[in-house]
């Protein structure tokens, strides 16, 4: 404790009573460039509750301080469109934002619900008062946002904060509400197989530590009971993807900020399965994160052996992640060319690679649709990645289908209507215009020791160690340009590139610039395997639909840009 209070206390702003930090922006929300120096609301009420934790004197004089600043910070106007939350950082109000994130009433409800639980017989009693104001505020936000279910990690804090508010507010209604938010959860758990937010690393540890947290504020008993429900369910989507050979989680995963565990959730991991889990080296040196102080419970019985080895070698399985229900298919989508059936991912896991993909997905920088690790004797995990990119960043308006058996995977890119640039939503030009100077599908492999070379014809290989990763091309088109496959090295990445555009900006209307065919295959095969025979066969079935095909896989993909699925 008194570690990190040191490392954070050296941050510590006394004019402003706030922690202070570099911007890292995510490319939304905040408009403050990287780099500048800024005080975090979340950040800063959490540094609160660890110096409550420490309990000297001068720890809650200055606790008190960064808690009443937090406090004033937050929209109380019931009549404001942003009522009950808070801005990202001091420096930016919620008007300058772009958009506001009305997460931050559940991200900072819930440390409001635990300071009250917790430390309110400590504190003065106007402060509790003024927190306990807060939380009712954030509680009704949460309530009259009535976020959907399908964005699970809100929707169980969400719940979580408001069966809190509840309680230590006397409110029946938000209590009722958590609660019905919580089993409507479970429900949809239970309806897919798995959260909508699917095998994320981010997102299924938050669905872990909510749970957690509902188990450690929350006294309702049906409420808690779905806490445990969604405790367990987080378990199996880690136990059932973790790879033990290379210590990371295997793809495809809906959301994720890094290509490794990071050394929080490596930590946890390895502390409730009782396992050796080791972070990854690129990611050693990272920042520390201030502890959460939720009792941490230990995983489940059922699921500790997956986490020190393969029930078999190799391993292969799919999981539905999203059932597709035909009573709730937009008419957009309806009218289309494509059918899409449930969203399903596939993992492939041998003793010392992995290999994941999804059968169709956006190509958001958060995507991982087409993931896998293997482990070399210089790196104990060498990550590659498929990515689409616009002028040099993830682009979020491809759509990818794949089709994977064991360690292959046959995949096409169109492109989506009506969606953004970087981010799915933020940031679509008025016009359906993109002007880009570069668009590019990416193989990209990263770690110690990677190499790429062309060993043929619209063959190349992505190496390191005594695995290779084959990319077997095809000559294609986006809209008016012939697609270009070259290969580059930089700082520890090696990549295989479909060069769509590359040159003079110009604007791209998916709508109207005519057919994108972009195949491609992808094998992981040992050193001295040889590749898969044969090309990858591409035939028109209809106007604007082709197939292909390609050793014993095959996609039906329409050429024309289409909408993004339900």
């Amino acid at each position: 404790m008194q570690n990190y209070l040191r490392e954070f206390d050296k941050r510590f702003d006394s004019k402003e009573a706030m922690l202070s930090e570099k911007c890292h922006s995510p490319g939304y929300h905040t408009m403050i460039p990287d780099g500048v120096i800024v005080h975090s609301t979340r950040e800063n009420l959490q540094y609160a509750i660890c110096l409550l934790e420490a309990g000297g004197v001068k720890d809650f004089s200055r606790a008190e301080k960064v808690i009443r600043k937090i406090l004033s910070l937050q929209d109380t106007d019931p009549f404001s469109k942003t009522y009950g939350i808070w801005s990202w950082y001091f420096e930016e109000p919620l008007d300058k934002m772009n958009p506001p994130d009305w997460n931050w009433a559940d991200f900072l409800g819930a440390r409001m619900a635990h300071i009250i639980r917790h430390y309110s017989g400590k504190l003065p009693a106007d402060l509790v008062s003024q927190v306990r104001e807060s939380l009712g505020h954030a509680g009704w936000c949460i309530f009259r946002r009535n976020v959907h279910l399908g964005y699970s990690n809100i929707a169980i804090m969400g719940g979580g904060v408001a069966a809190a508010a509840g309680e230590i507010l006397d409110e029946p209604r938000l209590l009722d509400f958590g609660r019905e938010r919580l089993r409507r959860v479970v429900e949809l758990l239970s309806y897919n197989g798995t959260f909508s937010e699917y095998n994320s690393p981010t997102y299924t540890f938050v669905a872990l530590e909510e749970a957690e947290r509902i188990l450690d504020l929350v006294e309702d008993r049906e409420t808690r009971k779905h806490a445990e429900d969604i405790r367990h369910a987080g378990w199996k989507v880690i136990s059932d993807h973790f790879h033990p050979a290379t210590q990371q989680w295997g793809g495809a995963q809906s959301r994720a900020y890094s290509n490794f565990i990071g050394p929080h959730l490596s930590k946890y991991l390895s502390e409730q399965t009782n396992t050796g889990i080791k972070v990854h080296p690129s990611l050693a040196k990272a920042s520390p994160r201030l502890p959460s102080f939720i009792p941490e419970l230990p995983c489940p019985v059922e699921f500790r052996k997956r986490f020190t080895g393969l029930p078999s070698s190799p391993l292969e399985f799919k999981t539905r992640f999203i059932r597709r229900d035909e009573n709730k298919i937009s008419d957009a989508n309806r009218k289309t060319r494509n059918a899409y059936g449930d969203r399903v991912g596939t993992t492939w896991m041998d003793d010392s690679a992995s290999l994941g993909s999804i059968n169709h997905e956006d190509t958001w920088t958060q995507r991982r649709f087409a993931f896998g690790h293997w482990k070399t004797e210089s790196d104990p995990a060498v990550c590659l990645r498929v990515r689409f990119m616009h002028d040099g960043r993830d682009f979020c308006s491809g759509l990818v289908r794949n089709s994977q058996k064991g360690p292959r995977v046959l995949s096409a890119i169109t492109m989506i209507l009506n969606r953004g640039d970087f981010h799915p939503h933020f940031d679509h030009p008025k016009d359906d215009v993109f002007q880009a100077k570069d668009f590019r599908l990416r193989y990209e492999l990263t770690g110690k020791g990677v190499e790429v070379e062309k060993i043929g014809r619209d063959r190349f290989v992505l190496s390191a160690g005594n695995c290779r990763a084959v990319i077997h091309a095809v000559p294609g088109k986006f809209g008016p340009n012939k697609i270009k496959w070259e290969t580059g090295m930089e700082k520890g990445r090696a990549f295989v590139d479909a060069v769509c555009h590359h040159g003079k900006r110009k604007g791209f209307n998916f709508g109207t610039m005519g057919t994108v065919e972009l195949v491609s295959g992808l094998e992981l095969i040992g050193e001295t395997q040889k590749p898969v025979e044969g090309k990858i066969n591409i035939k028109r079935v209809k106007k604007d639909i082709y197939s292909a095909e390609w050793a014993g896989l095959k996609l039906v993909v329409p050429a024309a840009a289409d909408n993004y699925p339900d």
